[in-house]
């Protein structure tokens, strides 16, 4: 409801141009994991990467309904455990009176997505998971699916450096609303590192004699990073902090305050307030429990962070207004683009800057819509591998690129337009040169009345436009073989002519 989607957010399209849904693109990177696994180490048994989703009763029917109809984007049933977290009695004021729905229901709501290791522990998952030789955890949220797209990086530095708690992070201006990784020292000389609300970091540095948080002169940034909420940790140190704690945190109040408004007590909430509790605090549990435990963070760029979508369109546009992230479905979708385009100029090759645009009030920075799936390029070093001259890849702005594909591999392209690539795992495709001008497609802004109107779709609604497909090269390849695209010729390789390159 908050987002102007009647649908679970897990079947939100991560973007319009593929309208791929958010859990279809973490199905797609599962798979394109253990596809790599497979290659890395063919003489062993293939590797069966495990899925859970923390659902309540309210969304639990939507998604396993959005499984069903989509074979588990396919995924093993057996990969997929769904957690059904329960929710608490909520107060209504700052005197501990719990709020009723009605005369005979009291208001409750969910208890926070640190819930998710108090499942992981009363199901045994956590355990069982271990029995079976897994390694490594992983913890994210939903409705942003750029966390997958580091995370093979954020997994080998985890090893290389021993962590048994890595938190990914991104670079952070001072004051930002995110939390903040830091290193907190008791009085006694107990130290450990964890992340801090950004509404409590200033008063703790203040506190602490530490000033305030400002930017730094050289890299313009707070000294305390972003943490945006992905984890990763060693599985053998994280279900033995699990036992001593039985995945229980933490918890903490965060009402607001209706401040006197309609001659209301300033003890009044505007909505009814819980006890939360939050998953990136079992840092705090896991250092306490197992001295001697290691925990890091690993900085990524801001391209590849937190753009999920928390806000409907009217919201996002207010936030866009004050200069504040909107977190709309809009931005999210952008940053999805901007992602892949900036992994592509980092490796050389010459994608167009974005320009800004304004979809029903929600600023954003809109370059080339690429989409380039994980079968394509689950990790930067997947990618670098499929480009083979980076420098011979032009990409114009206003252009649309979709590459799915594991055996499809790029010499010389120069787009403006549209073109989009799906080749079958039993077929492979080299792009040695091609140039493509075309109409391309475009984001076209929904007029107030469309806005208004119940014969524009929720996806498209909660963005502010539709996507207008005019005109594409379209290469699908579904049958065996090896094809070739030379000068605009899409022929047939012959033999041999693979390895000569």
């Amino acid at each position: 409801e908050r987002l102007g989607y009647s649908g679970v957010k897990f079947g939100l399209p991560a973007e319009m141009t593929t309208e791929a849904s958010v859990l279809e693109v973490y199905a797609q990177y599962i798979l394109a994991f253990q596809r790599l696994a497979a290659r890395a180490r063919p003489a062993k048994a293939p590797i069966t990467i495990q899925l859970a989703l923390m659902v309540s009763h309210q969304t639990r029917p939507g998604i396993e309904a959005l499984l069903a109809a989509n074979g588990h984007y396919g995924l093993a049933p057996e990969q997929l455990t769904l957690l059904q977290q329960e929710e608490v009695a909520c107060f209504a004021d700052s005197g501990g009176r719990l709020a009723m729905r009605d005369t005979y229901a009291l208001e409750t709501k969910p208890h926070g997505h640190g819930d998710v290791h108090f499942l992981l522990h009363t199901s045994g998952l956590a355990q069982r998971w271990l029995s079976q030789g897994l390694k490594w955890i992983v913890f994210f949220q939903d409705t942003n699916t750029l966390y997958l797209a580091t995370l093979l990086a954020t997994l080998g530095v985890s090893e290389k450096l021993g962590l048994d708690m890595n938190s990914v992070c991104v670079p952070r201006k001072a004051k930002e609303a995110i939390g903040a990784m830091a290193r907190l020292t008791h009085s006694d000389g107990r130290s450990f590192l964890a992340s801090v609300e950004y509404n409590q970091l200033e008063p703790l540095l203040r506190a602490s004699g530490k000033g305030a948080d400002v930017n730094d002169t050289v890299t313009h940034t707070s000294p305390y990073p972003g943490n945006i909420n992905e984890l990763v940790l060693r599985l053998p140190a994280y279900v033995a902090a699990l036992n001593y704690t039985k995945g229980e945190l933490h918890e903490f109040v965060n009402p607001k305050y209706k401040s006197g408004e309609d001659g209301s007590p300033l003890s009044t909430f505007r909505a009814p307030a819980r006890l939360e509790c939050m998953m990136q605090d079992f840092a705090h549990s896991l250092q306490d429990r197992l001295k001697g435990s290691k925990v890091g963070y690993t900085m990524v760029p801001k391209e590849l962070g937190y753009y999920p979508v928390k806000n409907a369109l009217q919201a996002a546009a207010e936030l866009s207004a004050r200069g504040i992230p909107p977190m709309g479905a809009a931005s999210a979708e952008a940053a999805v683009y901007h992602a892949y385009g900036s992994m592509l100029r980092v490796l050389g090759c010459k994608v167009q800057q974005t320009v800004e645009q304004v979809y029903a009030g929600v600023r954003v920075d809109e370059g080339a819509h690429i989409v380039l799936a994980p079968s394509f390029a689950p990790s930067m070093a997947a990618l670098r591998e499929k480009l083979l001259a980076p420098s011979e890849v032009h990409i114009s702005q206003r252009s649309t690129l979709v590459v799915d594909g594991e055996n499809v591999t790029i010499k010389s392209l120069n787009l403006d337009g549209a073109l989009v690539v799906k080749v079958a795992p039993c077929a492979s495709l080299h792009i040695e040169s091609l140039e493509m001008h075309n109409q391309g497609w475009s984001f076209v802004p929904l007029s107030h009345a469309e806005l208004s109107s119940g014969a524009v779709r929720e996806e498209e609604r909660i963005r502010g436009y539709r996507v207008s497909r005019g005109e594409e090269l379209r290469i699908l390849l579904t049958e065996p073989g090896r094809w070739l695209v030379v000068k605009n010729q899409l022929v047939r390789e012959k033999p041999g002519a693979a390895d000569a390159r």
